[in-house]
């Protein structure tokens, strides 16, 4: 059984009981302390040398902040590691930086002014960076821009083989439905993590696509041009509420630079060698492309583009670069999306996959800076500046921010989106106190699975009802090798006249079992949002599941057994699920799990969940009462024993013993502790073994 507790404050969490080896994260060697209920604003700044690779080694010395052109003080500094396969402890993170601390790319494809040969070159290899080339923890987005405006085939989402399936079709051929309640992965989950075999097919309806959209582009290529800025902005006020920076990949060709560009000019964009178009005719286009790059900025969105038209087969050497001239349309307005936006212009080469790894090296490494933002700060935009010490360094940052609300706001769509930023990139904390249990488990019938169990503050969510009625909504994830495996949601509406006495007492419990299709790291995340004024929290926790193989043996931290009676424990089917089978029983008496918390000297009975430990060579019930061992270690202490027990054994089944043992602690000052856990059966020779952070009172 593993333990996990969502901070009740923005420093406070209680680890898993058993983390999975490799899954623990370094942590902050001088947690920072800040005011109660004070908000952070967090901002992502990227350094990079005069080669374009990002700068690490940096502390918060080297920086200083100005909120409005006044310097403020760093409340909090995190440097970031892309390429860590695990976030930081959310125990040393307050909740701000945790949702900055993810890089995010959403891979647009320009179907109205790409080639269909270079689009398709940079789909396959697109498709190969999204496999091989991200960081663990990276999330990934699919849009396209054609004849229909900006589509968004797939949210931000760590889900591979989703953004895969999505590249490769481009939501045009075979599009995938949903399977999970926030889009994060896709119908085919299992074992599929290279694509649904749609690619050729798509290929041909690209390209008749791309074919009868150029004869369109003719007739009206000025209003094409505009409804991309246009949409381009949108896009970007889309993403202001997805916290942290957004780094959109835009493969094109560009569009012609004659609709922008005048002959003064002026504005902070690219000269061409000869000026094309007349200055009268490009105002509204730039004045279009000026709030746009505003509006960028101020969303943290920087674009990276991929001039997909590729290298030309013969030269011009009566030009200064040796290209055709032809090809110089489009090419200035990729290097001013990028410039003007902080990104990075990749020139065609044909090699997309060198392409994609210069845009990957810019942010591999990052650092983040919080501050307390001025007494009366509100929704009007604030302006940011960020400096830096040590020469040939450049920096990029969002130029301005607003103070977040304090609570998700009130409609479904906002809670949606809170809800998916929160379970796509991990977060841990809120203003609602969650604690999740779970453990590895193997049903009789050979079914692997995780059952959790949620608790949920009752008093807060008491306190967030309107009236007698308490609006809860659960969204909740499984997670193996970056792959959505199941998910649930639970709308409901609690009558606290008939279940609030319940509710104040013992919380709100939700009882839950997600199916994984093989053994290995199961990641859990949980959203929960109470009443209707936006009360919400998160929590995850990982768990290793075993293989449970006949000579296995295995032990799960142990854990409280509450009686259901009295109890708001809600069962909940997940979407994946055939049917709810949960261990959480003795014989036929089924009980709520808790986790464990001690008092020196005084008894408290306690479950352990001992798979095929106490079985003999042919599978039947060894008749040696096993032996068992237990002690407790401080930080830094000398391990003490722990006194058990009237142990008792209650077969099932399902493959799994039951022991009910006593654990009675010895004298130690309240605190942290690992306790240690050996079952052994003299009979088999078998034995197995399990460490958890516990609480002495």
């Amino acid at each position: 059984m593993h333990f996990f507790r969502s901070p009740s404050g923005p420093l406070a969490l209680l680890l898993a009981l058993a983390a999975p080896a490799g899954a623990a994260a370094q942590a902050s060697p001088a947690p920072p302390v800040f005011k109660a209920g004070a908000s952070l604003v967090a901002v992502p700044v990227f350094v990079t040398d005069k080669s374009g690779h990002s700068v690490t080694g940096l502390t918060a010395a080297d920086f200083e902040l100005l909120d409005e052109g006044h310097p403020v003080p760093i409340a909090a500094f995190q440097a970031v590691d892309a390429t860590a396969e695990a976030g930081p402890a959310a125990a040393d993170v307050p909740p701000a930086l945790q949702a900055v601390a993810t890089r995010q790319f959403l891979l647009l494809f320009d179907l109205q002014f790409s080639p269909p040969g270079g689009l398709g070159r940079s789909r396959a290899e697109a498709a190969r960076f999204v496999r091989q080339g991200l960081a663990p923890r990276d999330l990934v987005a699919v849009a396209t821009f054609g004849r229909v405006g900006l589509r968004l085939l797939t949210p931000f989402t760590s889900d591979r083989a989703r953004v895969t399936r999505a590249i490769e079709t481009l939501g045009l051929v075979g599009a995938v439905s949903a399977g999970d309640p926030l889009g994060l992965g896709g119908a085919e989950v299992a074992g599929n993590a290279g694509g649904d075999g749609n690619a050729a097919g798509a290929d041909a309806e690209i390209a008749e696509q791309l074919s009868r959209m150029q004869v369109e582009v003719k007739r009206a290529y000025r209003q094409r041009v505009m409804d991309f800025l246009g949409n381009m902005s949108e896009l970007a006020r889309a993403l202001t509420a997805w916290r942290g920076r957004k780094q959109v990949l835009l493969f094109s060709g560009g569009f012609d630079e004659s609709s922008w560009l005048d002959v003064s000019g002026t504005g902070p964009f690219l000269r061409p060698a000869q000026p094309l178009g007349d200055g009268s005719d490009v105002l509204p286009v730039r004045d279009l492309m000026q709030r746009m790059f505003r509006t960028l900025r101020e969303a943290d969105v920087v674009i990276h583009t991929v001039d997909v038209t590729g290298i030309p087969g013969t030269m011009d050497l009566t030009n200064q670069t040796g290209e055709q001239p032809a090809t110089l349309n489009g090419r200035q307005t990729l290097e001013a999306l990028a410039v003007n936006t902080g990104g990075r212009a990749v020139r065609p080469t044909n090699d997309f996959a060198r392409a994609l790894q210069e845009v990957d090296e810019t942010s591999r490494h990052y650092y983040v800076l919080a501050f307390q933002p001025a007494e009366g700060a509100g929704a009007r935009p604030r302006s940011l500046k960020v400096r830096v010490r040590g020469s040939g360094l450049t920096l990029s940052h969002r130029a301005a921010y607003t103070v977040p609300p304090p609570a998700a706001a009130g409609s479904d769509a906002d809670v949606r989106q809170v809800a998916t930023e929160a379970i796509a990139k991990g977060l841990s904390g809120g203003a609602l106190r969650l604690e999740l249990l779970a453990l590895p488990y193997r049903d009789p019938r050979g079914g692997l699975s995780v059952p959790a169990v949620l608790r949920v503050d009752g008093a807060a969510l008491a306190a967030a009802a309107t009236g007698t009625e308490a609006k809860v909504q659960v969204y909740g994830y499984a997670l193996a090798r970056q792959q959505v495996v199941d998910a649930l949601v639970l709308e409901t509406t609690l009558d606290l006249a008939r279940v609030g006495p319940a509710l104040r007492a013992h919380d709100l419990r939700v009882l839950t079992s997600f199916a994984v299709p093989a053994a290995g790291p199961v990641e859990l995340r949980f959203f929960v949002r109470a009443g209707t004024q936006g009360a919400s929290g998160s929590v995850r926790g990982a768990v290793e599941v075993p293989s449970f193989t006949a000579t296995d043996a295995v032990l799960p931290a142990p854990m409280l057994t509450l009686p259901v009676a009295g109890m708001l424990a809600l069962p909940l089917t997940t979407q994946r699920g055939a049917a709810l089978t949960l261990p959480f029983r003795l014989g036929d008496e089924p009980f709520v799990p808790e986790a464990i918390r001690l008092r020196p000297g005084q008894p408290r009975e306690v479950c352990l969940m001992a798979w095929h430990i106490a079985q003999g060579a042919l599978g039947a019930p060894s008749t040696v009462p096993p032996e068992l061992a237990a002690e407790i270690a401080g930080a830094g202490g000398a391990a003490l024993p722990v006194r058990i027990d009237s142990p008792r054994l209650v077969s099932d089944p399902d493959g799994f013993e039951r022991y009910l043992v006593t654990l009675v602690a010895p004298p130690a000052p309240p605190g942290d502790y690992a306790l240690r856990l050996t079952v052994r059966d003299p009979a088999s020779g078998r034995s197995a073994r399990s460490e958890s952070p516990i609480v002495l009172e």
